[in-house]
């Protein structure tokens, strides 16, 4: 995990069992050490002792481990190539237009100031 950059997920922390009541644990303990990007581990991994059976779905995830978000956006910004391109041109079209949209008031002021001058 450590050699290849991933994220230790965990994605529930309960199981369903049935067994003994004085069999019953506190807590189970997973060696995650080993696990490798896409590989996890499911509830019919746990280790179950004495009269303990598994009642949840065994091949439910407890944990895996992920790819780190921000290492998955450069790769996907490679593969599109021209989507950042044409996605920065609209923003400067919508600049130029706020930049006009900002001057005709402007000017439509000074017009009216002259008029009002005129008038006078």
């Amino acid at each position: 995990m450590k050699l290849q950059g991933g994220l230790h997920e965990v994605i529930t922390r309960e199981i369903e069992i049935e067994c003994l009541p004085d069999e019953i644990p506190e807590h189970f303990t997973m060696d995650v050490t080993e696990l490798m990007m896409g590989q996890g581990i499911r509830a019919s991994q746990v280790a179950l002792s004495g009269s303990m059976q598994l009642l949840s779905n065994p091949e439910s995830v407890i944990s895996h481990i992920v790819a780190l978000k921000a290492e998955e956006e450069p790769a996907a910004a490679a593969v599109e190539g021209a989507t950042p391109a044409a996605s920065a041109e609209p923003e400067v079209i919508k600049k130029g237009k706020k930049e006009e949209e900002g001057a005709a008031p402007a000017d439509e002021k000074k017009g009216k100031a002259e008029e009002k001058k005129g008038k006078k």
